[in-house]
């Protein structure tokens, strides 16, 4: 967002300030932070702490990023209501993702996110077979990306009619 603003590059202002691509881009962002604070940080084999770059990278991406796209989520630019329906839509990139990262990480044999893994141990400690522990943490997954989705646009819907009504009643005061 801050690029297209200063390099006025209208377009993609245009179509970054949309409710709808506000609203997506905080929820996931929101989700990927709260995922990987709340439970892929206590991971450390996962991240290269040791390096300096992948200290700062991991540290902007997991938490500068979340945290400043939830301040701007509290400053619409687009004052559009959003429909219950809108956070079904933004499953399908999530989705996307999902399906590239299985074929792939079964090409491979890595995967960005251990539940992911079929081979993870903690299917074994916990003596889940891996074609029940996948498809139930992809399950979940999507239920909390669903959740932030429709709290995201809970919290939006309350945020435009306060400032509409804010709008009115100024008008009013003239």
């Amino acid at each position: 967002m801050a690029v297209s603003v200063f390099f006025k590059l209208g377009r993609m202002k245009s179509f970054l300030v949309k409710a709808s691509v506000q609203g997506f881009l905080t929820a996931m962002i929101f989700a990927v932070g709260f995922l990987y604070c709340g439970i892929l940080f206590w991971f450390d084999e996962l991240y290269s702490w040791g390096l300096w770059w992948g200290n700062y990278i991991t540290f902007w991406h997991h938490i500068i990023a979340p945290a400043f796209m939830i301040f701007l989520f509290f400053c619409p630019a687009d004052k559009t209501k959003l429909g219950k329906r809108t956070p079904w839509l933004w499953l399908a990139y999530p989705a996307a993702y999902l399906i590239f990262t299985m074929i792939r990480g079964s090409q491979i044999h890595w995967y960005p996110y251990p539940f992911l893994n079929p081979a993870w141990e903690m299917f074994a400690d916990l003596h889940i077979p891996p074609w029940i522990g996948v498809p139930l943490a992809i399950a979940v997954l999507f239920f909390f990306l669903l959740s932030v989705g429709l709290l995201t646009i809970k919290i939006h819907n309350k945020i435009v009619s306060k400032l509409s009504l804010a709008h009115i009643e100024i008008d009013t005061a003239k």
